[in-house]
This record gives structure tokens, sequence and C-alpha cells, in this order.
């Protein structure tokens, strides 16, 4: 992943559900492309940091033994923008898992009040694949979303 829409990994709890950070900062260049004058983060990029969390959710289930990918986008639904000095606290719940294909629920909230929700379908790629070869969660990604050690606690 070379764009991160999630700062930190807050909890995980295999198989059922996952919560993460995002601040929005000013100095974030995409703020200012869309609306000069009205910086917010689109509605795209909060499906991302949605996508971002249920993924680990997903490949978290999967012990990381395959690379997961967003497949679709089934409904998603917003309340206001986005805006610098914002912090997004982001959940993914896992529904199911049949035959490779994985289906979450994300929310966002932003200062205790709904933002944003969605429904997305993952699928899992391919035959497991060894930890040095899994080009969607590869070790630096692990360790960088897991600096409050929430992967590694079993958690």
């Amino acid at each position: 992943m070379r764009w991160f829409f999630i700062d930190r990994l807050v909890s995980i709890e295999k198989g059922k559900r996952a919560s993460a950070l995002k601040n929005i900062a000013l100095g974030e260049e995409y703020l200012h492309d869309l609306y000069p004058g009205f910086p917010f983060m689109p509605n795209s990029l909060v499906i991302e940091a949605m996508a971002q969390t249920g993924g680990v959710l997903v490949g978290h289930a999967l012990d990381f033994k395959y690379p997961v990918f967003l497949a679709k986008v089934e409904s998603a639904s917003f309340d206001g923008f986005a805006l610098p000095g914002d912090r997004l606290e982001i959940g993914a719940v896992f529904k199911e898992m049949k035959e490779g294909v994985c289906r979450v629920e994300g929310t966002v909230t932003v200062a205790g009040r709904d933002f944003a929700s969605a429904r997305l379908m993952f699928v899992q790629f391919g035959d497991p694949v060894a930890p040095e070869e899994n080009f969607v969660f590869h070790r630096g990604l692990l360790s960088f979303l897991d600096q409050n050690g929430v992967l590694s606690d079993g958690g």
C-alpha cells in the first residue's frame, strides 16, 4: 500500500472487528486540489480509509497468508464533510466470509457524530503465500500498523 489513509490501528478482534484513526491535517496535499479555498477529504478517500481498516481485518482473519483486495463498494453514505482538524474514528465489522469473498461493514464517526458508513466486499487472491511474498500485507506495512502491538497481542 503506497498511500495510507489510516494513521493508527487502535484495536482488532480476530474475525470480528477492528478500529483505526485518521487525523486530517491541513498540510495533506489532496485537500487543496478538489475545491481551492474549501479543503476537505473527498468521500472516495474516506471509503479508502474504511477499506484499509476492513482489509486489515480480513487479512488478520486469514492470518495474513493471502493478498486481499477490495472488490466492491456495495453501498456508502455520508453526512457532511471531513475537514482539516477532524479525527476520523473508523470501525470495521466482519459480516461474512464465503468461498474467498468477505463482507465488511465500515463506519466513521467524527467527534462522536456518525459521519459515514459503507458495505464493502473483499476477495482473497490465490494460494497462501509466505510473508515475504505477500505484496499486500508485507512486513513493513504490518510493522507500521502494529505500532500499538494490537496485531501481535493476538487481539
